[in-house]
C-alpha cells in the first residue's frame, strides 16, 4: 500500500467519522507495510489513536515492532484513547524488546521534564511487572523517582 493510500486511510480513522467507516480503515490498515506502522500514532491526532491502536493490535507482534516508542508516548497521560489497548499489546511482547523502549522513553521524559508521562510510564512499568533487574542501565530506573504521582 502506497503511503498516500496509508494516510488517507488514517483520516478515516476518527471517532468523528461514521462507524462503517472506521471499521473499514481499520480493516484496510491492517495490511499496511510495516514501515508505516509508527505513523498510525505519530501523524494523526488524539481523536483517531484509539482506532490507530486497534489496527497495532491487530497487526500484532513482530509486525508492530516500529510503533512500540509511540505506545509508549501514549503514557504521557494515561487517560488519553487507546492507552488500554496500547497496554495491552505491550503486555503481549517480552520484556526484553519492550525494556529498552521504556529506557529511552524515560530519557526523554527527564529532558522533557515531563513528569506525568514519567508517572505513566511508572503505571506501564507495575502493569507489565518490570522491574530494576530488567533495566540495562540502573540510574535510567532512577528517574522514576521524578514522577509527579
Amino acid at each position: 500500500m502506497e503511503l498516500s493510500e496509508v494516510k488517507r486511510l488514517m483520516k478515516n480513522l476518527s471517532w468523528n467519522m461514521p462507524q462503517e467507516v472506521q471499521l473499514s480503515a481499520i480493516r484496510e490498515l491492517t495490511t499496511i507495510d510495516d514501515e508505516y506502522t509508527p505513523l498510525l500514532i505519530q501523524d494523526t491526532e488524539k481523536h483517531c489513536w484509539e482506532n490507530a491502536v486497534k489496527v497495532l493490535n491487530k497487526i500484532g507482534y513482530p509486525r508492530n515492532r516500529l510503533a512500540i516508542p509511540c505506545l509508549i508516548e501514549l503514557m504521557q497521560d494515561m487517560n488519553w484513547p487507546g492507552v488500554p489497548t496500547a497496554i495491552e499489546i505491550l503486555k503481549s511482547i517480552d520484556k526484553s524488546v519492550i525494556v529498552p523502549h521504556i529506557e529511552a522513553s524515560l530519557i526523554k521524559a527527564a529532558e522533557d521534564d515531563d513528569r506525568m508521562w514519567i508517572g505513566g510510564i511508572q503505571r506501564l512499568i507495575d502493569i507489565l511487572q518490570i522491574s530494576e533487574s530488567d533495566f540495562h542501565d540502573k540510574e535510567v530506573y532512577k528517574l522514576l523517582k521524578l514522577s509527579d504521582w
